[in-house]
């Protein structure tokens, strides 16, 4: 019974975990399948989990990351992911990454986001930096019900007064 009661407290706590994880302005509503996105994202980024987060692209998803060529399909953005986490990893780091959705669009089995991002990194000389961007994303409704990403573009934001 135990059990049972366990399981049915973290499903009423889940909407709470992913509202803290994404907040969402007056131009976007909550949606369980995307925001669910974002909180695998972030889980991923405490965790340092590169395939937690890849997988959540499409097969031949777009990433366009500021500075670089697109990186084209999951197995690319894979690699990418497992080299910044193997770096922060590396240097005894921890990083976390929140999201606050400005706009959301949905139609049909497409939805595109607009919205901030904020990184925070911890070193382990007891440093924090946290950075803040913007970010648009369109995802996909897949056959299964699930969404994913399918182009991911992001830039970084300069604080008032530089940094």
């Amino acid at each position: 019974m135990r059990t049972l009661a366990a399981a049915v407290l973290s499903l009423a706590l889940l909407p709470a975990a992913l509202a803290a994880q994404a907040t969402h302005g007056p131009g976007a509503s909550p949606h369980s399948g995307i925001d669910a996105i974002y909180a695998t994202f972030s889980k991923g980024y405490e965790t340092l989990d590169p395939a937690a987060v890849a997988n959540l692209y499409t097969e031949d998803a777009l990433y366009l990351e500021p500075g670089n060529d697109v990186v084209r399909g999951r197995k690319a953005i894979l690699a990418n992911f497992t080299g910044f986490f193997d770096s922060v990893r590396e240097a005894g780091s921890t990083v976390r990454i929140r999201f606050e959705i400005l706009d959301r669009q949905v139609s049909g089995d497409l939805a595109t986001d607009v919205g901030y991002f904020i990184l925070s990194r911890s070193t382990k000389d007891g440093r924090d930096d946290t950075n803040r961007g913007k970010f648009v994303v369109i995802a996909k409704k897949q056959a299964d019900g699930t969404w994913r990403i399918h182009v991911d573009g992001y830039s970084g934001v300069e604080e008032p007064g530089g940094k």
